[in-house]
């Protein structure tokens, strides 16, 4: 999408285990807009691996076919049901489209289905909580998703990530949750590739801290082009 800079890193807890279950992609849709996802399914092995493969096709197959953030979530959460997965799952969607207003503005829908809550850095630098709740997916026959509507400015980020990230703590006992905000704030940057190496350093810090675990990180970043 022209005028958005995305970057994504990936973290693993320990090489030595089975696949885990986290996943991400991006979606093109029609008139330049973007649809992004994020996703963690419960456990890790070969039954993980296999929903996390039937949950990021279908994503992606609904989103190519325009439907929004919270249908698609829902839509997803029949198919679980009907395959009858042991596990369940949590994911957050985001429909990105211009504003079409000249001012560089992207118009972002953003749904979650139990996903840990997205972080957005304005462009003033203050780092803020995207206000979206909804119930994970594979556990109940009806789900509500109500989505989050916002704009973002040139040199803005919207920050998506799976639980690994948050829950990853110091041998002291703090928990990288407490320290994501204001670690967003002092390093992101608007330039060309900054969303990258936003994502990079975000897994980055969390390997110099975390103890010893077993849940993976995914870190998805996207980010408006222009002057911070």
């Amino acid at each position: 999408m022209p005028g958005l800079d995305l970057g994504a890193a990936y973290g693993v807890a320990d090489a030595s285990l089975e696949v885990g279950g986290d996943f991400y992609d991006a979606v093109p849709g029609e008139q330049g807009a973007l649809s992004l996802f994020i996703g963690d399914v419960c456990g890790r092995g070969a039954e993980a691996a296999a929903l996390t493969g039937l949950a990021r096709h279908t994503l992606r197959i609904l989103l190519e076919d325009g439907h929004p953030p919270e249908r698609a979530l829902a839509r997803l959460n029949h198919v679980l049901l009907r395959q009858q997965a042991s596990r369940f799952l949590t994911a957050a969607v985001a429909h990105c489209e211009p504003a079409g207003d000249g001012s560089g503005a992207v118009r972002v829908r953003l749904a979650s289905a139990g996903h840990p809550v997205p972080l957005l850095r304005r462009a003033d630098g203050t780092v803020e909580e995207v206000a979206v709740r909804g119930m994970m997916l594979g556990v109940m026959g009806q789900t509500d998703h109500p989505p989050a509507g916002f704009l973002m400015m040139p040199g803005e980020m919207l920050v998506l990530y799976t639980d690994g990230l948050t829950e990853s703590r110091s041998d002291d006992g703090v928990f990288f949750e407490d320290l994501l905000p204001a670690w967003i704030a002092d390093h992101a940057d608007a330039g060309e590739g900054g969303a990258a190496r936003l994502a990079a350093g975000l897994v980055d810090a969390v390997g110099s801290l975390r103890n010893t675990g077993t849940d993976d990180i995914a870190v998805l970043v996207v980010a408006v082009r222009g002057e911070q």
